[in-house]
């Protein structure tokens, strides 16, 4: 049991480059990957695809996968980093965000956070800012890499 709880903490301090630095894909093939699932995710909450807010919100989630410290400072450090990678200004990134989540809330599609999760954490009752929407997200995709990861060295020790 100590062994297992080793690896998970030692995998959480590892950035997401790290954590795919898996030998059987490359890591471009790996982001690609990261970048499909991000879209599955904010497709399956009713984001739609054809408003500005749905590319930030990705890159976003991919921003944040990669650096964790931006979900502490989003309005310090992500919408920054998202205006200078889109050649925009933060506030434009800040209110399309919103606007998107916004959309999604009203039509009811964050109730796919539920189908993400296979619990209630979500019952509409309330519109999640975009920073907690971020969150909620790139934790799910962690926990989904690192289950991942975890299987292939479960793999590896069986061999």
């Amino acid at each position: 049991m100590q062994k297992y709880f080793r690896v998970v903490i030692k995998m959480k301090e590892l950035s997401i480059s790290e954590i795919y630095n898996d030998k059987s894909l490359p890591l471009s093939d790996m982001k690609t990957r990261i970048f499909k699932r991000c879209t599955d995710i904010l497709l399956s909450l009713k984001i739609q695809p054809d408003v500005l807010g749905f590319d930030y919100l990705r890159r976003a989630i991919m921003f944040c996968l990669e650096n964790q410290d931006l979900l502490e400072n989003i309005t310090g450090s992500l919408y920054p980093c998202l205006a200078k990678y889109f050649g925009v200004r933060s506030t434009i990134i800040e209110r399309c965000m919103r606007d998107a989540v916004n959309t999604a809330f009203v039509k009811g599609g964050l109730l796919g956070l539920n189908n993400l999760y296979n619990k209630v954490i979500y019952r509409n009752d309330f519109r999640p800012s975009s920073s907690e929407l971020i969150a909620i997200i790139v934790e799910k995709i962690r926990i989904e890499i690192i289950k991942n990861k975890l299987l292939q060295l479960k793999e590896q020790t069986d061999n």
